[in-house]
């Protein structure tokens, strides 16, 4: 089901239910040269809903014609999704460290797409146009620099290790009160053309100039659940550790087939064992219940050929997995990490 430009679902055979009530009201009896240059076509303009900002005082705003924008000023994220605004801040003009007055907080504001697809966002006429303010769940894209902010609280994420709720040894630090980069849109890709490296550390103070007395790693996180964080596995101990194991194996399959020998002859002597009655010393004949017989097959034709096949199996495994040549070799050819 196709959406209009309000985001309400539309038949999609009705090539006019995909435009606001307002752009067909401006296509009427105009002609479809007119119509063409109107339809955005070859760079020209396109009639769609445009919401306007509710810029501060101390925001300079770089404005885009479609709904995009760079905000300059201070810390200013909205409200939170798990918040409700204020009667009398709906614009969020009082949220985070600039809205509360602090120093040290300057912060641009990149965002495509400002109020996202939201019919909310225009009056029941589809004519009058509302304000809006800054919206991290709504805004369709955005990359938002801050010199002091709760990073994790503005963009929704990481609140379990922000309030302590779960452990935190496995768990990102906490991003409260400190400069951030936060990137949010559908999909994010970050392209390298020769090289790309995440690095966390390298300086001695943060940008508060406060001593770093603990350096963070690289959470990578599916789902937004940071209650399931195990830490990653390093390829190279990893491979060392089961070289290491795969030589327990040799051992013991070795200390086996010396078993099985054993076993073998002790089953073979057992065939052939006799001693003397008490009857005038007579010697005796070899047991008759077939236990030696049954010990020296089993182990000469089934137990020898399992571990035969064991430690056959044994070189196959290491030369696929532990070698770099091998198809199924556990460690990234291209990736690492410490």
């Amino acid at each position: 089901m196709a959406k209009d430009s309000f985001g309400k679902k539309v038949d999609e055979k009705d090539e006019n239910a995909k435009v606001a009530p307002f752009v067909q009201e401006v296509r009427q009896g105009i002609s479809l040269e007119a119509q063409m240059a109107s339809d955005g076509f070859d760079g020209n303009d396109i009639p769609e809903v445009r919401v306007t900002y509710e810029a501060l005082k101390t925001e300079k705003i770089i404005r885009g014609k479609y709904n995009c924008h760079i905000v300059l000023g201070r810390d200013r994220p909205g409200w939170l999704p798990i918040q409700l605004p204020q009667p009398e801040d709906p614009y969020g003009k009082t949220t985070g460290y600039g809205g509360n007055g602090f120093k040290n907080c300057s912060s641009i504001d990149i965002v495509a797409g400002v109020g996202g697809v939201d019919p909310n966002y225009v009056d029941g006429s589809k004519r009058k146009l509302v304000k809006v303010g800054p919206s991290f769940q709504k805004d369709a894209a955005r990359i938002y620099i801050s010199q002091t902010t709760d990073l994790d609280r503005d963009f929704n994420i990481g609140l379990n290790a922000a309030t302590g709720d779960v452990p935190t040894d496995r768990l990102p630090i906490p991003a409260i009160g400190d400069s951030g980069i936060g990137i949010k849109a559908d999909h994010v890709r970050v392209i390298a053309r020769k090289e790309m490296k995440l690095i966390t550390g390298g300086d001695s103070v943060d940008s508060n100039d406060e001593p770093i007395n603990f350096i963070g790693g690289i959470a990578l996180i599916g789902g937004a659940d940071e209650k399931n964080l195990q830490p990653l596995v390093k390829g190279d101990n990893l491979k060392a550790a089961l070289e290491q194991m795969l030589k327990y194996m040799e051992n013991l399959s070795g200390m086996l087939e010396k078993i099985n020998a054993n076993i073998r002859d002790l089953g073979q002597d057992l065939m052939s064992h006799s001693h003397n009655s008490p009857f005038f010393g007579a010697p005796t004949g070899p047991p008759s219940n077939g236990v030696g017989f049954k010990a020296s097959s089993e182990a000469l034709n089934f137990t020898l050929k399992e571990v035969i096949g064991f430690k056959q199996a044994l070189p196959k495994f290491r030369l696929n997995y532990l070698n770099p040549a091998g198809s199924g070799y556990i460690n990234s050819g291209l990736n690492s990490t410490n």
